[in-house]
């Protein structure tokens, strides 16, 4: 199922990069399909598991995937080729693959089996954390490992807490790339929900589509502080 999974995923992220103005629609629907099966994990856990819940949710997690295959499938065939610039459209296709890596690095690659260890034993005494909140956690932690790394490449300090540290960074990249980055969203990032999740997990766990903003905003984050127009461009 998880190789099943994976390739619905791929599916999906390509459909709404190819048509963006249903991107809301299949998001949805996806939340749908993904709230199913997560349904069917939560019961294969539950100390009264019924065989026949579990494969009621699963098949109706599955029929909400095909609804969403049908749907791509039907704008293929009624929307034009040129309904998006090309110029627009890589863009958006490269901006999904660069989501796409990050996500298996966070989460597909799920080499160790101690990860898969620890997801379980977590549910069975009713910690609901699941891919999302790993993703999720790990996004959040690497702001901070991201800004370090620019700090240090501008030869700045890395001392002091988050807050200087950011400031740092922002004035740095100022003087030194003469460019301006924003710094409301790494901090709401790591000091809201980087809070709920280290501090609370045993009651937050971010939904698809709340994993799925703090993995673009993470995205936005890196790029802003290593951008390639930028690289290796410091001034000393």
């Amino acid at each position: 199922m998880n190789d099943l999974l994976r390739a619905y995923g791929a599916f999906l992220g390509e459909g709404k990069a190819k048509y963006p103005t249903h991107a809301q629609v299949l998001d949805k629907m996806d939340a749908e399909a993904r709230s199913y099966f997560q349904g069917a994990l939560d019961e294969k856990v539950n100390p009264g598991y019924r065989a026949d819940r579990y494969c009621s949710l699963i098949t109706l997690g599955a029929q909400k995937i095909s609804e969403i295959v049908g749907y791509i499938r039907t704008l293929d065939k009624i929307l034009p080729k040129d309904t998006i610039q090309k110029e627009l459209y890589d863009k958006l296709l490269e901006e999904n693959k660069q989501q796409k890596t990050l996500i298996k690095m966070l989460v597909e690659s799920r080499g160790p089996s101690q990860l898969n260890e620890l997801l379980e034993r977590s549910r069975t005494i009713g910690i609901k954390v699941d891919d999302y909140w790993v993703v999720a956690v790990c996004a959040v932690n690497l702001v901070e490992a991201l800004m370090n790394k620019k700090l240090i490449d501008l030869g700045e300090s890395t001392e002091g807490d988050f807050t200087q540290r950011l400031e740092r960074v922002v004035s740095s990249i100022k003087r030194k790339e003469n460019r301006e980055i924003q710094r409301m969203l790494p901090e709401s990032l790591y000091k809201g929900v980087r809070q709920k999740l280290d501090h609370a997990s045993h009651k937050y766990r971010p939904t698809p589509a709340e994993a799925d903003n703090i993995v673009k905003t993470v995205i936005g984050f890196l790029d802003e502080l290593f951008p390639a127009s930028t690289e290796n461009s410091v001034k000393t």
